[in-house]
């Protein structure tokens, strides 16, 4: 009854769209009245000034600040005397107030005043009423909220199509049939008058989490509904815990947890100096503290943001202690020792979101009882990234790749056997023991085959060692008897077989070595097969699979498979013996920084002058001076054709730096 009064004077003072009545108060209406009477008084006199105008087509009547003007050509504004209340954006029209409506205007601007006042003393009234019953009103206000609370959980249910879930005492979560929450209601939408771009049908998952396995481990592709199986079960469980239906196939069984912990996302802070994996540490600690029997925890990409050996470990340890403390945790991961503790850990349990190798595309289904393959070559291909990067990218794979993702496929596939025939996870551990074995063996057989391959290539290289040194005898001979005038044809010569002996050596260790995976160390000798040439080794990165190298006085960062470790070779030195006689083999005159070819052929030159180049680079000159002669200028014209194509030339000067001698030329590094 009290409230009854309230409402009844709301509805007298108070128009449905929200505005002050006229029946508020007597005075209220009667200014109004007033009001509206002297408006149609100053409009009629404003009609009478424009029409004693000669033109008065583009005149209107207006407002400006509560008083009625005229609005009139600024040109014409002299016309008509009276008060200028301003101009137009373009200054072309004038807003002018008559001297004759002056006392009008005041006086409509005095009505305006004393309505606004006397709605002020209207809505003072109002509120005291309402402070009477605030009480009263509270109280309504509270059991509105929860029916309307619970009107919009059974509407939302409805259009969900969801389910009453059952209750346990036990801590499990058992979702048949799952869908999320936030997806169907997008999806449901979207499909709404069978709009024509509307979402593809969710795709539903079970789950399986209780005392017994209270460790659910996620992994397979990414797009592929690891997050969102996980958000899933979170979403799933606060709906029945906020009384709530679930979109879920009936039977579905779901606990009530005293905490429900999640870390999901990259949470990394600039303005707190943390980075992604400090500002999840941070979160972490929290849910470790607060874990305890009663408590769900979720973490979505455990153990990511540093290094993955010691993050999987990092996660390992923590999902052991939540399983200690009695928490039921669902974690997501790309890391194949998670997805190894899945299986051989006792609580642990792995799902994996399923992959359609066919399309190239994920299914959204949620496998239970084995882990999955991240598949991220054909995700990135799907995506449009570019076919020579998909390519290059498979070819590195297949180089690098190591043994536990193929054992984890092959894991995968027998896994699924066991599924079929419903054997337990020992005889999927034995399958796999046995898989590793027979690996291991044909590993043994291929390195027999090397081995023998090797043998083969050393008589061969040693054959070819011979063959080099009567060359070498060979050359001498010729040597003594033509004298001086031989010793050009004798360089070239030894030249040649020197350089057929280190290219058969290197093909040996090439083939050997790329075969047999050598590992690289610091100042081993490597060659390098994209650029086809030599350096050594001078770091090796934390993965296996980087290396840096210096060529000449450049340092590279590659990739390990494109390095060929080198053995040591022996290398003659000035006076060693051949057959026992002392031999010598004259050369060019080369300092650090000049080369003198003057009585060379152009087959000579050339490669002396790569080599000074290289020499000069090593050493970290800039520059270097190449004497050719002038004489009929081939030898000078093939020479500076050939620093053209050189990588390591910047620029070359004819004749030095003052030009005066076109014999030589000087090479800019």
């Amino acid at each position: 009854p009290a409230c009854d009064i309230l409402a009844k004077e709301i509805a007298k003072s108070i128009t449905e769209d929200g505005k002050i009545s006229d029946r508020a108060s007597p005075l209220l209406s009667s200014l109004r009245s007033q009001r509206v009477s002297q408006r149609m008084v100053i409009e009629k006199r404003l009609n009478e000034i424009l029409s004693s105008l000669a033109s008065s087509d583009d005149n209107i009547i207006s407002v400006r600040d509560g008083r009625y003007v005229i609005s009139i050509k600024t040109a014409k504004k002299n016309v008509i005397k009276g008060i200028v209340h301003g101009y137009s954006s373009t200054h072309s029209t004038c807003f002018i107030e008559p001297v004759a409506v002056v006392e009008e205007n005041n006086y409509l601007v005095e009505l305006t005043d004393r309505e606004k006042e006397e709605e002020k003393k209207v809505l003072k009234r109002l509120t005291g009423f309402v402070s009477d019953f605030s009480y009263e009103l509270v109280s309504c206000l509270e059991i509105m909220e929860r029916f309307d609370g619970l009107f919009a959980r059974a509407e939302f249910s409805r259009a969900i199509k969801a389910i009453r879930p059952i209750l346990s005492t036990d801590k499990m979560i058992y979702l048949s049939d799952a869908l999320n929450p936030i997806l169907l209601s997008l999806y449901l939408e979207s499909s709404k008058g069978n709009k024509e771009g509307s979402l593809e049908p969710v795709v539903p998952i079970d789950i399986k989490i209780d005392s017994k396995k209270n460790i659910l481990i996620i992994s397979g592709p990414n797009r592929g509904g690891k997050t969102v199986a996980l958000k899933t079960i979170g979403l799933l469980t606060l709906m029945t815990q906020s009384g709530m239906h679930i979109p879920a196939k009936e039977g579905s069984t779901v606990s009530v947890f005293n905490n429900i912990l999640a870390e999901i996302g990259d949470d990394q802070d600039i303005s707190a100096g943390l980075s992604t994996f400090s500002a999840r540490l941070e979160h972490l600690k929290e849910i470790i503290d607060r874990a305890d029997r009663n408590s769900l925890v979720i973490l979505d990409e455990l153990g990511t943001g540093t290094d993955p050996d010691e993050g999987a470990s990092l996660a390992m340890a923590m999902l052991d202690y939540f399983s200690q403390k009695g928490s039921l945790s669902a974690i997501s991961t790309h890391y194949q020792r998670l997805k190894r503790y899945g299986l051989i850990n006792k609580k642990a349990q792995n799902a994996s979101v399923e992959f359609d190798k066919e399309k190239g595309q994920p299914t959204f289904k949620l496998l239970s009882g084995m882990p999955g393959v991240s598949h991220a070559i054909e995700i990135a291909q799907d995506l449009g990234i570019r076919d020579e990067i998909i390519d290059r990218a498979t070819m590195y794979l297949g180089k690098e790749r190591g043994r536990p993702d193929s054992v984890m496929e092959d894991l995968v596939k027998m896994m699924e056997e066991v599924k079929s025939e419903k054997e337990d996870l020992t005889l999927a551990k034995e399958k796999y023991e046995l898989s590793k074995n027979m690996l291991e063996e044909e590993r043994e057989k291929l390195i027999a085959q090397l081995n023998e391959m090797l043998v083969e290539k050393k008589h061969k290289a040693e054959n070819l060692l011979a063959e080099a040194k009567r060359n070498f005898g060979e050359a001498i001979e010729h040597l003594k008897k033509k004298g001086a005038q031989g010793q050009s044809e004798a360089t070239q010569q030894y030249t040649n077989a020197k350089h057929n002996l280190m290219d058969a050596i290197s093909g040996i260790t090439l083939e050997y070595n790329s075969a047999n995976h050598v590992p690289l160390t610091v100042g081993q000798k490597v060659f390098h097969k994209k650029s086809g040439k030599r350096g050594w080794v001078v770091g090796i990165d934390e993965g296996p699979s980087r290396a840096q190298i210096m060529i000449g006085n450049v340092k590279l960062k590659v990739d390990s498979s494109e390095l060929i470790p080198e053995p040591d070779l022996p290398t003659k030195k000035e006076g060693d013996t051949i057959r026992g006689k002392q031999w010598s083999v004259s050369s060019p005159i080369i300092t650090k920084k000049e080369l003198n070819l003057i009585g060379y052929t152009i087959a000579e030159a050339l490669p002396l002058v790569d080599k000074i180049i290289d020499q000069a680079m090593v050493h970290g000159y800039s520059e270097v001076k190449i004497v050719h002669g002038m004489g009929s200028g081939v030898l000078k014209k093939a020479v500076r054709e050939h620093l053209k194509g050189n990588c390591y030339v910047k620029d070359f000067i004819p004749g030095g730096r003052d030009g005066g001698n076109d014999g030589i030329t000087l090479v800019e590094l």
